[in-house]
């Protein structure tokens, strides 16, 4: 599709309201207040509001699209924006790939959203995505861990977490807890720093309801980034915000 394909509404030239359809990235040039762009690259809409595009998921309400600027630590991870969304893909699939984007200074509140592919092509190695705290310097991280079926979740600290090594603690006793309902099939998380306590939330939309996992002033880690980890198949982030 060469450009957007406009349907119904009022034009430029009138009070707003004209609907259109093509690539995410390419939202008509010359837009008024009340214009709706909807993606055919991906699941995201834009509306025209005070003179901006706004980045929304149906059923989940205003987001923040995420960038492609993250630090690899290891792995071989594929990072491309498609439709907007961050592509994560580890190749080979079966290999742990952990990224990083440096956090701001606190006090700080970051959520994600994310999806999870269930397994990769070969339907062998169950896919994992952590999302969480990290230490640069030392490789510790504190992240939730979900199930394949994104069902269930728990905290779990890292002393290497590149690797998955080290002293693998799980924060929960070892217990899972059932995740929250998903707002838009979107999987979203929580992570506050008050320069005292970390909090790890699991919420059913990027501003909706939550559900504590995991609050403790953690001795010895000092978290300065925000990591991802993926190993099995792939995922997509949503939505990456930081207030």
């Amino acid at each position: 599709m060469s450009g957007p394909i406009e349907s119904g509404g009022v034009g430029s030239g009138g009070g707003g309201g004209l609907t259109t359809i093509g690539p995410f990235a390419t939202p008509p040039a010359t837009p008024t207040n009340g214009d709706y762009h909807v993606s055919n690259d991906g699941p995201i809409a834009q509306v025209r509001s005070a003179g901006t595009w706004v980045s929304v998921i149906p059923g989940a309400g205003p987001i923040v699209v995420p960038d492609a600027s993250w630090t690899t630590v290891s792995g071989t991870p594929n990072l491309a924006i498609d439709g907007g969304l961050l592509n994560f893909i580890p190749t080979p699939h079966a290999t742990r790939s952990l990224i990083y984007k440096a956090a701001p200074a606190t006090p700080y509140t970051i959520t994600v959203g994310y999806v999870v592919a269930p397994y990769n092509i070969t339907n062998t190695t169950p896919a994992i995505l952590q999302v969480g705290f990290y230490n640069i310097a030392a490789d510790d991280g504190l992240v939730l861990v979900q199930c394949d079926d994104s069902s269930r979740a728990r905290a779990i600290k890292y002393t290497t977490a590149s690797t998955a090594g080290g002293a693998s603690v799980s924060k929960t006793g070892g217990v899972f807890f059932t995740g929250m309902q998903r707002l838009a099939g979107i999987s979203w998380m929580r992570l506050t720093n008050d320069g005292t306590d970390i909090t790890l939330v699991q919420m059913n939309g990027p501003r909706g309801p939550a559900q504590p996992f995991y609050t403790e002033l953690e001795s010895g880690f000092s978290p300065d980034a925000i990591m991802l980890a993926m190993t099995g198949a792939s995922a997509q982030i949503v939505h990456y915000e930081v207030t």
